[in-house]
């Protein structure tokens, strides 16, 4: 999975060095479309994750919604679930950060930044938007850990691609792994993890004038709800699935690439 966030962040920045200076494309595109809750921050980035108290940075990727809906996955399966609203260049808003989560299918516990700390913790952040680079940075809080996330990396096709389910159908896995997920054209959702165990789900469009959709799965009785979008790599377009899910104490999250 690292080598696939990795992969992601560079491919994410080779497209914002190709569209003239990182931000110029991002704001390109915001700019004939009306602002909504979240403002300049509406998108997906990647970036850099970093806790003050592990000293460890690693890789995130981040759907940022008009509406302020705000889903985060880092490449150590951390996901955060958050609500932000902006006014101008800054922004802030809290939700709920996960430590323990189901992450590429298989169960993965991260170990809590202090003894404290529970695998689920409530999350703040705020941070601005810097209109000349076209690239962010926030401070976040949680009850036993802070840091700085810093969005560096934007993904065009957040407002260059539709929003429509024949985009996202297919089959899709994680190389050396049976963990795959396969959406039909009604958008039915199965999900099957490193274990073999099945979760069924759907997806559906949220706006279909951007890619992001609205995206919900099944696990042991519990309704997760959260965000997915298919992005582009090198090997073709709407290549890679990524999704996040989750309810106040369980977290799935998963990066899958196209049979």
């Amino acid at each position: 999975m690292k080598r696939l966030w990795v992969w992601l962040l560079s491919f994410a920045l080779l497209a914002s060095v190709m569209s003239c200076g990182g931000g110029d494309d991002h704001k390109s595109n915001t700019s004939s479309r009306p602002f909504g809750v979240a403002g300049i921050m509406e998108g997906i980035w990647t970036g850099n994750f970093h806790s003050n108290v592990t000293g460890r940075d690693t890789g995130m990727f981040v759907i940022i919604t008009a509406g302020g809906t705000f889903d985060l996955i880092t490449d150590d399966c951390g996901q955060i679930v958050a609500s932000i609203a902006a006014n101008g260049p800054f922004f802030s808003g809290t939700g709920t950060s996960f430590t323990q989560t189901n992450c590429d299918g298989i169960d993965v516990v991260v170990v809590p930044p202090s003894l404290s700390g529970g695998p689920v913790q409530s999350f703040q952040i705020s941070g601005q938007f810097d209109h000349p680079s076209g690239t962010a940075f926030a401070n976040f809080t949680t009850s036993s850990d802070s840091g700085t996330i810093s969005f560096t990396g934007f993904f065009p096709e957040y407002f260059d691609e539709p929003g429509v389910l024949p985009r996202a159908v297919g089959s899709y896995t994680v190389k050396g792994r049976s963990t795959s997920i396969f959406v039909d054209v009604n958008g039915n959702v199965a999900f099957q993890d490193a274990a073999g165990q099945t979760f069924v789900g759907t997806l559906f469009v949220l706006d279909s004038s951007v890619d992001v959709y609205g995206m919900t799965l099944q696990v042991g009785g519990q309704t997760l709800t959260g965000l997915a979008t298919v992005v582009d790599d090198g090997d073709g377009r709407d290549n890679d699935f990524l999704f996040a899910v989750a309810n106040s104490a369980l977290a799935f999250n998963a990066e899958l690439r196209r049979n």
